[in-house]
């Protein structure tokens, strides 16, 4: 026997979400469809019995992809009139209003009905389940301005289209590929390879602006504040927070090294704040910094060595000096030092050397090829 249903109604059948309102709590609606038809002969004569019927969603009105299916076995039908709850058995997926076409076939027994009959809108009210009970304000719309409140967490890469965007009004300000911390007009590119690399801006006057550094893993933790001084100076520093100090300050065409935020007096004015001969104002070595070679120390009582890191004197010198006019020129005075024997070589007219075996001060009254070139002074 040929069936036929037809439509009680001119949408072929009505569609109830029971239970789901319009609250803004998240509520799960049921993930059922209330049916309606008329089942009848070919020749338009209702029918009357139980009935098994087979009813599918496909995404196409012929072949395609099934996206759901269930049997309800023994459905009453009086006069021709069916109703049947669509997912009694098995509950229709929210995932099938993601297709962007939806369509009903209805098996009676073996015979299966065709055409397939489109659902309308009806069905993607089951779509607002995924809103969480939300209105449309609090989800981003691409289309128009809009203004969101609340915490949105990206779990992927967030991309912006447009030309600028702002957090918190100058909290970060991104706008024609320029970057901006504190100001609302970032006048420099962030990611440029060339040109300034960052502009911080100082909106808070008698604020210094800057960049702070901190470490946390000891106690207490390291703190570093490389900032532009916020007064009337052109001046830049590095600051230890902890021990507040700036052991770099920068005024002007100055460096200062240890002089804190006191102006620098020259182009580059090293100052030691603890003046003692144990202390290092400035040190020059050569080879590895684990174990140097002392090359210039200046120390902060004064005192400077050359080859020494510990020098005694004013001018302490471990090694020889040569003294002369010129570059160029022979030396006038070439000071050896004190040493056990005379050298015998490498040494030109007018050095003085005291030899310790004999207390004597000797000098070299021409170019040394041997230890006579060597006459005692006294």
């Amino acid at each position: 026997m040929k069936h036929l249903f037809r439509n009680l109604k001119s949408a072929f059948f009505c569609l109830i979400l029971t239970g789901y309102g319009l609250s803004s709590a998240q509520i799960s609606p049921p993930q059922k469809v209330n049916f309606q038809g008329r089942l009848t002969d070919l020749s338009d004569n209702p029918l009357n019995g139980s009935f098994d019927l087979t009813f599918s969603l496909y995404d196409a009105a012929t072949a395609g992809a099934a996206l759901w299916t269930e049997t309800q076995t023994g459905v009453s039908v009086t006069n021709g009139a069916v109703e049947a709850i669509l997912g009694s058995v098995t509950p229709i997926p929210y995932s099938v209003t993601a297709s962007s076409a939806i369509y009903l076939q209805i098996q009676v027994g073996s015979e299966v009905l065709s055409p397939r009959q489109p659902f309308n809108s009806v069905l993607y009210s089951m779509n607002s389940y995924q809103l969480a009970g939300k209105t449309y304000d609090a989800f981003v719309d691409t289309s128009t301005a809009q203004t969101i409140t609340g915490i949105k967490t990206f779990s992927s890469a967030l991309t912006v289209t447009g030309s600028a965007f702002s957090v918190g009004g100058s909290t970060l300000v991104v706008k024609g590929g320029n970057v901006g911390i504190g100001t609302t007009a970032p006048g420099q590119n962030a990611t440029a390879s060339f040109g300034r690399i960052l502009h911080i801006y100082d909106a808070i006057p008698g604020v210094y602006p800057g960049i702070f550094i901190e470490d946390n893993d000891t106690t207490p933790g390291a703190r570093w504040f490389v900032h532009a001084h916020g007064d009337s100076r052109n001046s830049f520093a590095v600051r230890d927070d902890v021990n507040a100090f700036e052991p770099l300050y920068i005024e002007g065409s100055n460096i200062g090294l240890g002089t804190d935020d006191v102006t620098p007096s020259a182009r580059l004015h090293v100052s030691s704040e603890s003046p003692t001969a144990a202390s290092n104002v400035l040190l020059v070595s050569s080879g590895p910094a684990y174990a140097p070679q002392p090359m210039l120390a200046v120390k902060g009582n004064g005192n400077v060595g050359i080859g020494t890191t510990s020098p005694g004197a004013k001018l302490q010198v471990v090694g020889t000096v040569n003294i002369s006019t010129a570059a160029t020129s022979a030396m006038n005075l070439c000071l050896v030092g004190a040493v056990d024997t005379l050298p015998t070589t490498g040494y030109s007219k007018g050095c003085l050397a005291f030899q310790s075996t004999d207390n004597t001060l000797y000098v070299s009254t021409e170019t040394v090829v041997a230890a006579w070139s060597w006459k005692p002074v006294w």
